[in-house]
């Protein structure tokens, strides 16, 4: 009786942690309060699994999930090595998916991409009728099509995130739609179809006003929907108010890493109309926030507009080393739109500057073909026949 006491009253206080993402606390208080929830489980409750084999699991799978939330990767990944030896013995099939899937995403954090993958492909080899391991499968779907995204394989992305939402649909699951939706807007603005992503974008708005999904839906929705206007050349006053609305809402919430991603693309917008200094406020803010989130997806869009910007004023020696950051970054990270973006930064740099920048224009236009870039091949195509003393507008990157 009091091993059922104990387990009702871990469940209990799993629900109210993980409710914590839908009462808008900011980004840091959500993180203390799953350490805490982390520290208070290690010392109380996992010597009370001990003899429970199916509890330990589940309380190692669980406290590895608040971990990676937590954003403490190294730790998330010690617990969820636990479950899954666990889960294994037990021959529990919906734990082991679930497990897999929470791993896929700790790796993605790391980020190890190709690790990111495989453990989320074995999650979703267990097929079943169960609501969980439905929701293991489209989550884990959902992964595999955010990191095809990343890497520039959009004909697989749209694959894996096409099944997500048939699978979230059909265990309706709003959440779960409105990130995949975020995600295929997301595939169409790497595309160059910047009308189709503005569509899913206004849908996920519409969801919003609808009462379906939260507030970080909302504010992810305006930022990404003001790209899409960036990228049209719609840069006006209703684009900027919804960088502002995005801003601010994420600013409330903490979220580092949005809020580096805004200001790094309304910096380019600002560049376009040729305001540096807006551009360059906004950026110096993106990367304070960048150094404390130390994440890499955010490094590089800051570091591909703030080269972008140097390139403009016409310092190029600090474009130049700029952008050989970011293509570092890209390499390790193997986000393949964004290695095209460091060869036409590059290129773009040496063109400026009266240096021979085909090399680096062969190199970006090959990435941008590869992965179906139509932004890219354009812009290749655009300023490989222009000189040094032609003027260009700015480069606009999605």
């Amino acid at each position: 009786m009091l091993a059922k006491k104990i387990k009702e009253s871990y469940r209990k206080a799993v629900e109210e942690v993980s409710a914590c993402s839908e009462e808008n606390l900011s980004e840091a208080r959500q993180r203390r309060r799953y350490l805490d929830f982390v520290r208070f489980s290690k010392e109380r409750i996992i010597p009370l699994t001990k003899g429970d084999k199916p509890f330990y699991a589940e309380v190692h799978k669980d406290l590895g999930y608040f971990s990676d939330m937590a954003g403490e990767t190294k730790q998330a990944l010690t617990y969820l090595k636990r479950a899954e030896a666990a889960y294994r013995l037990l021959k529990d099939n919906t734990g082991l998916a679930e497990t897999y899937c929470l791993f896929g995403d700790a790796y993605r954090s790391v980020p190890d991409l190709d690790l990111a993958v495989t453990f989320y492909k074995k999650s979703t080899r267990y097929r079943g009728k169960g609501e969980i391991l439905q929701e293991a499968r489209a989550y884990a779907y959902w992964g595999i099509g955010d990191v095809h995204r990343m890497r520039g394989d959009y004909k697989a992305a749209m694959s894996a995130l096409d099944k997500s939402n048939r699978i979230f649909t059909r265990i309706d699951s709003d959440d779960g739609i409105g990130g995949v939706l975020w995600d295929q807007g997301y595939v169409y603005i790497c595309r160059g179809e910047f009308e189709k992503a503005e569509s899913i974008f206004l849908r996920i708005l519409d969801l919003c006003d609808a009462g379906r999904l939260d507030e970080s839906h909302r504010c992810t929705g305006e930022g990404a929907l003001a790209d899409t206007y960036r990228l049209q050349g719609k840069i006006d006053a209703k684009l900027f108010k919804l960088y502002r609305s995005a801003s601010e809402s994420m600013e409330a919430q903490e979220d580092l890493a949005a809020r580096s991603w805004i200001f790094s693309t309304q910096a380019l917008a600002h560049m376009q109309l040729n305001e540096t200094g807006k551009a360059k406020t906004l950026l110096l803010e993106a990367d304070a926030y960048n150094q404390k989130a130390n994440d890499p997806i955010c490094m590089l869009w800051t570091y591909q507009a703030m080269g972008e910007l140097h390139s403009m004023l016409g310092e190029y020696d600090k474009a130049r080393e700029i952008f050989l950051k970011h293509r570092n970054i890209a390499n390790r990270s193997k986000c393949k739109l964004e290695l095209g973006h460091s060869y036409l930064g590059l290129a773009e740099v040496e063109r400026r500057s009266g240096a021979n920048p085909r090399k680096n224009f062969i190199k970006a236009q090959e990435i941008y073909r590869q992965i179906g870039s139509k932004w890219g091949v354009r812009e290749c195509r655009l300023r490989m026949e222009a000189g040094a003393s032609d003027k260009l507008p700015p480069l606009n990157f999605p």
